[in-house]
């Protein structure tokens, strides 16, 4: 039989080395060496409108774009190129005032984890009215108010030694023209102000367009070609869509709504699907996780509810948007975005 002192002895022992070791720093050190998630280090450059691309260097990208998702505030950038250190993104359409910028923040969304958030400045233009076109050339042109010149009088002519000077007859004095009126001046349409944005009532859910790819690579071997840092992507196996519909439609506080989230199979084969991402952000505050498959097999041509989610609407909310990401067994990625505007 084994000695029970001896055993606490060694418990004993080991909790004192264990103590010893985070004194010194020791198990701190090997935390901090755990993987972790992505990271987002710098936006090159950091001011840009909608429509412009934007460059996030960082850590822990996926080097397909499909796989990635690039929340700039409370919209989905498109993800034009990826790699495992590098994002190409385009900005989103926003909110904005002309001549204003406002600062958002901008996180990526790589499987089940997020980045921390990077800010952008995003800005419209101010609208510029056109110079006035110089007034026409005019009698009155001379100054507001001043009367038409009028020809002088011929000075008389001065008398001589042998006639004696007689007085000028009166001379009628010659009309006064009548100042033709001033060339009005051209009017501009007022500008129209920005339109602000539409009270909680008149907003509605908006669908954007699925984005489909296949994360499996193909090898790059073209003769006569430089094929060095060539990223060959293979075409997705079967088209598809992922489809949102919300009820209800327009949600006032307190109520209680339902996403609903379908995926259409496009295709002439099966799609089988092998996990869900979804990531939703409300006034700013995303929250992300996998999600449940309600159905894991899509039939040619047909369209099946893949996941459901129910929460309470409340009156706090400014802005919302949600995305879903779902791959099938063969690679495919599908991913799309419905948001509140």
């Amino acid at each position: 039989m084994s000695d029970p002192h001896s055993g606490r002895a060694r418990v004993t022992l080991l909790a004192a080395l264990l103590l010893l070791l985070a004194g010194a720093g020791v198990l701190g050190v090997v935390l901090t060496l755990r993987p972790g998630g992505p990271a987002l280090s710098r936006l090159e450059p950091d001011r840009a409108r909608p429509g412009d691309s934007v460059i996030l260097q960082g850590s822990g990208f996926d080097a397909s774009p499909a796989a990635n998702i690039v929340l700039v505030g409370d919209r989905t950038g498109r993800v034009v190129q990826a790699s495992d250190t590098q994002l190409t993104v385009e900005v989103p359409d926003l909110e904005l005032v002309p001549g204003q910028s406002s600062s958002v923040p901008v996180r990526v969304v790589v499987g089940k984890a997020a980045t921390s958030a990077a800010s952008l400045q995003v800005f419209l233009e101010a609208t510029v009215l056109a110079e006035l076109p110089p007034a026409a050339a005019g009698p009155a042109a001379s100054g507001e108010g001043e009367e038409a010149a009028v020809p002088a009088e011929p000075a008389p002519q001065p008398a001589t030694e042998r006639a004696p000077a007689r007085a000028a007859a009166p001379r009628p004095r010659a009309p006064r023209p009548t100042p033709a009126p001033a060339a009005p001046l051209p009017t501009l349409a007022p500008e129209p102000p920005a339109a602000p944005p539409l009270p909680p009532a008149q907003r509605r859910f908006v669908l954007e367009r699925t984005a489909v790819e296949s994360s499996r690579r193909v090898n790059a071997d073209l003769e006569g070609f430089e094929t060095d840092g060539v990223d060959v992507k293979r075409a997705p196996d079967v088209l598809g869509r992922v489809d949102f519909e919300v009820t209800p439609g327009q949600v006032k506080p307190g109520d209680r709504y339902t996403v609903t989230v379908y995926l259409s199979n496009d295709g002439k084969k099966d799609i089988k699907l092998k996990d869900m991402f979804v990531a939703t952000s409300i006034n700013g505050r995303l929250v992300s996780g996998p999600g449940t498959l309600r159905s894991r097999e899509v039939g040619p041509k047909k369209k099946n509810v893949i996941a459901s989610f129910s929460d309470t609407w409340r009156d706090t909310i400014s802005t919302w948007a949600m995305d879903v990401t779902v791959t099938s067994d063969r690679g495919d990625i599908y991913k799309n975005q419905i948001a509140w505007k």
